[in-house]
């Protein structure tokens, strides 16, 4: 599925590290099963989440201060692609 989106793990995790960092204020970015990175602003309800990092400052602020990119980097070390997998209903 990633491969089939962004060519490599690689180049997903770039890419949604970059449109999580173009994020102005707080929020959440998620990989939609679609395949396409998106972006929850309002607190709308969304019903195609793969994964979803929480962009809200109370998410990084303690312990990240101003580095979002170092918070994100943390994330991906702790996703449960298992979990992932089942969500998506085969392998990633």
């Amino acid at each position: 599925f990633i491969e089939e989106h962004f060519e490599s793990f690689d180049k997903f995790k770039e890419e949604f590290t970059k449109t999580a960092m173009s994020i102005q204020g707080s929020g959440w970015i998620y990989l939609a099963k679609d395949g396409k990175i998106k972006t929850i602003t309002n607190h709308q309800i969304k019903k195609d989440i793969l994964i979803l990092v929480d962009w809200w400052e109370h998410a990084w602020a303690l312990d990240y201060q101003a580095d979002k990119k170092a918070y994100l980097e943390n994330v991906w070390k702790i996703m449960n692609w298992s979990h992932i997998n089942t969500r998506w209903g085969k392998s990633l």
